[in-house]
């Protein structure tokens, strides 16, 4: 006796139709259904950003997906929720534990070895080698005078790599100095996400938008980084 067929069956019999591989389109189509479903009816749901906060948000290429959706407000309450709950956590704990804290809750993603899955990719291996100098270079000197005073002045580095000059840091006041720095920026961009938020109100509709206009894509890339690079 035949097998009942059911819904997934005819999913993917259609997806015949497409160009490339069936259970591919299949995927790229369930992801935008999850985000669309996440943004539209989950950022408030406390289970959800639990979740979130403990993954740190999502990987590099899904955070970005993510934006590309487009809705700022629901990408806003998700940043500021896993940003809030990391400056909480760098003003409670030493530059050691908060590293172990973060490479724990982000389960390694911000430590992809140049072994492995990136190894196989010669532009991966050269982005490496490249984020390795920069790195050095900006450990080097974070403890001098005018190059100190350039970075408070920048939008500081996303948590990656953040991360990485800590465990790189040559001594407790360089990496105190980070944190302090990271702690400031990442408060600063919270407060910009909430004002971003509360124009949503249509209360503040009017009021139009100033500098946190861009807040929701900018705390994307503090969490993971530019589009592409880890």
């Amino acid at each position: 006796m035949p097998r009942e067929k059911h819904t997934p069956y005819y999913t993917l019999l259609e997806s015949f139709e497409e160009k490339g591989c069936p259970i591919c389109h299949l995927l790229v189509k369930s992801l935008e259904r999850y985000l669309d479903g996440l943004l539209y009816d989950s950022v408030n749901d406390p289970q959800t950003r639990a979740v979130l906060r403990k993954s740190k948000g999502f990987c590099n290429n899904h955070a970005w997906r993510l934006k590309s959706l487009g809705d700022g407000l629901g990408t806003a309450i998700i940043y500021r929720d896993i940003l809030s709950h990391l400056h909480t956590r760098m003003k409670a704990v030493s530059a050691k534990k908060l590293s172990q804290y973060i490479e724990r809750t982000a389960r390694g993603r911000f430590f992809r070895s140049s072994k492995g899955t990136a190894g196989t990719c010669p532009a991966c291996l050269a982005l490496r080698g490249n984020e390795k100098r920069y790195l050095d270079v900006f450990t080097e000197n974070i403890g001098e005078g005018q190059f100190r005073s350039a970075y408070k002045s920048s939008d500081g580095l996303c948590l990656s790599h953040f991360l990485k000059a800590i465990k790189m840091g040559k001594n407790k006041e360089h990496r105190d100095f980070l944190i302090r720095v990271q702690a400031e920026k990442i408060e600063m961009l919270s407060g910009e996400l909430s004002k971003f938020i509360d124009k949503h109100d249509y209360r503040f509709l009017g009021e139009g938008y100033g500098k946190e206009a861009d807040s929701w894509v900018r705390a994307i890339e503090m969490v993971v980084g530019k589009r592409g690079i880890s």
